[in-house]
């Protein structure tokens, strides 16, 4: 790796993550093409050879050899999930928090985080934010509540668990 990206700091960083963030295939319910897939990969791998600020950070990574590896790994990705799953353990090989792999809504349908935020407030878990969606609803959570039980077990163990 050439030492010509070293000292670009943080404006190549965020280059380097808008690049990324864009790759999101159109929304669909469909696995990408095989073409565009390997377009994403390429284009991750080449923004950050170009862009990426922090090869000192990753001294043992050889970027090019994982690029080759992960070519047969996104060829087969049996479905979407398992697509952007795998970009986003490509990217992460960088240990850098500000490039990610962000799949387009709906892409990890099923696998998304539950429509509520829970947060540790005086030793409680306490409901601080609350999706206006119909099992909310239904369920009549609000913000503030607190979450005395989960999947059956004392609340407060199962967040430490």
């Amino acid at each position: 790796m050439s030492n010509r990206n070293r000292g670009r700091g943080w404006f190549a960083a965020a280059v380097m993550s808008a690049i990324i963030i864009s790759l999101a295939a159109p929304a669909s319910a469909a696995l990408p093409s095989e073409s565009h897939r390997m377009a994403a990969l390429a284009t991750i791998w080449a923004e950050a050879r170009f862009a990426f600020p922090f090869w000192d950070q990753v001294p043992d990574l050889d970027w090019d050899e994982a690029f080759r590896e992960y070519i047969p790994k996104v060829a087969s990705a049996q479905d979407e999930i398992d697509y952007y799953r795998t970009l986003q353990r490509f990217v992460a090989l960088l240990r850098d928090g500000h490039s990610n792999v962000f799949p387009p809504p709906g892409a990890m349908q099923g696998l998304d985080r539950p429509p509520l935020g829970l947060d540790w407030i005086e030793d409680q878990v306490v409901v601080v934010w609350a999706a206006a969606v119909p099992e909310i609803i239904k369920a009549g959570i609000e913000v503030g509540d607190r979450i005395l039980e989960a999947d059956g077990r004392d609340a407060v163990e199962y967040m430490r668990d």
